[in-house]
């Protein structure tokens, strides 16, 4: 995946507000405290066009994202290494050696236990499968495009019929830094696709590039397309749902976004031992 340095220093500014680098001893409760009743005053130079992952191409928005969307794997601000944050490791990589698959790439992912969406539901490989459906699917928006022809090459995914937060991506091509780009982020399928309009669609059917005609004119196709590009996926604060420890609390367009951090967050269990999951200002305002 092709990042410019803007997009570099936007992603490592955002998780140096987002995370703590290290547990300093020095810092009383009194310090914790303050920092976690905390707001942050961001300044930036245009408005987000929209809050969701795959739809905006504006850095203003990637900024504010990070702290809503995180991806399976992230890079560490204070060691640059690509580290799991949803799951519980870096994938377990394969090369398939027998099979229709015969020479194609696997990564196997395990969504951490704790890992929950905003209504409490787990997530799941389910949620992963379900991404890159729309991903594949031609009537998801225009800019969804630009992010198939980098994460495009991710052709098939396996949800581990004992345990559904255990998922296995299949690649037919090599990409340096496939990886990174498999460590994506993910959205809630129930609350994305709430009249499982995907449900009957294969991946590997909507992934073949052969069948792109058909799946533009598919009137179920259009009508999930509509419905994940609609405002109410996009911009209002009572349908946006994630798994990050930060929620959109309030849009006042032309002014500011404020996002707040959410109560009982699930990542707060895990952080003593995975700073990354750190979040510690109350509120992050951009304006």
């Amino acid at each position: 995946m092709k990042y410019n340095a803007s997009q570099i220093f936007s992603l490592i500014l955002g998780l140096i507000l987002i995370c703590s680098c290290k547990t300093d001893p020095k810092v009383d409760a009194a310090s914790t405290a303050e920092m976690e009743n905390m707001t942050v005053s961001i300044r930036t130079r245009a408005e987000a066009d929209n809050l969701s992952p795959m739809l905006t191409t504006k850095g203003y928005a990637s900024e504010i994202l990070i702290h809503m969307f995180p991806q399976l794997l992230m890079i560490d601000p204070v060691t640059l290494e690509l580290t799991p944050t949803i799951v519980k490791s870096r994938p377990e990589i394969k090369v398939v050696e027998d099979g229709e698959r015969k020479g194609w790439t696997s990564y196997t992912y395990e969504f951490l236990e704790e890992a929950t969406w905003d209504d409490g539901k787990p997530v799941t490989g389910e949620d992963y499968l379900f991404t890159l459906k729309v991903l594949h699917n031609p009537n998801s928006g225009r800019t969804v495009s630009l992010y198939r022809s980098i994460l495009g090459f991710m052709k098939d995914v396996e949800v581990d019929p004992d345990n559904p937060k255990k998922f296995t991506i299949y690649t037919d091509e090599p990409f340096m830094k496939a990886e990174y780009a498999t460590g994506q982020f993910v959205y809630p399928k129930h609350i994305y696709d709430p009249e499982d309009l995907l449900g009957n669609y294969q991946l590997s059917d909507l992934s073949n590039k052969a069948n792109t005609d058909k799946h533009k004119e598919d009137e179920t196709l259009k009508k999930h397309g509509e419905l994940f590009q609609s405002t109410d996926y996009t911009r209002n604060k009572d349908f946006i749902s994630n798994c990050g420890p930060y929620k959109l609390a309030e849009w006042v367009e032309g002014e500011r976004i404020v996002l707040e951090r959410k109560e009982n967050w699930w990542g707060e269990k895990l952080n003593s031992k995975n700073p990354i999951l750190q979040a510690n200002p109350k509120r992050l305002i951009y304006r």
